[in-house]
């Protein structure tokens, strides 16, 4: 199910002609409980809506590049 939404949000994407210039930001996102973590932030300099995609445990944030 996970994996159709993440299918069906890539389609979204390029049918909807979203502009290859993003913005990409390397964040850190302190938790509650202290923890630093890792994040990257991409934008398309337009107000909209947004997503966060996870990684899976034998990969990391950038596994996700492509898609943003």
């Amino acid at each position: 199910m996970k994996l159709l939404a993440v299918a069906v949000t890539a389609i979204l994407s390029v049918s909807l002609g979203w502009p290859a210039d993003l913005q990409k930001r390397d964040v850190d996102i302190k938790a509650a409980d202290g923890t630093n973590l890792k994040a990257s932030y991409f934008s398309v300099g337009r107000p909209g809506p947004a997503m966060i995609l996870l990684h899976q445990c034998n990969m990391d944030r950038h596994a996700w590049d492509g898609l943003a």
